[in-house]
């Protein structure tokens, strides 16, 4: 586990005004945004310790299809 910032893509563009802290878990992250808790896959950059969601392409909430997910991913830390 690492704390991280999170960028994302809407609309081909970041606004780092949507920027957050995450924490990310192998090759997803978990975010809080918006009240809610989201585990998404991400893009590691040349940036360290900056991640990217890409909303427009891969946006795959995972915790609404496989909330136990979350649990694995901690449990094999």
């Amino acid at each position: 586990m690492k704390k991280v910032t999170v960028k994302y893509i809407y609309g081909g563009k970041i606004d780092e005004r949507d920027s957050e802290v995450g924490i990310l878990l192998g090759n997803k992250v978990l975010v809080t945004g918006g009240g809610e808790i989201g585990l998404y896959d991400v893009t590691l950059t040349e940036d360290e310790g900056v991640v990217i969601i890409d909303l427009d392409n891969n946006a795959v909430q995972h915790l609404h299809k496989q909330p136990d997910m979350l649990i694995n991913l901690l449990s094999a830390v």
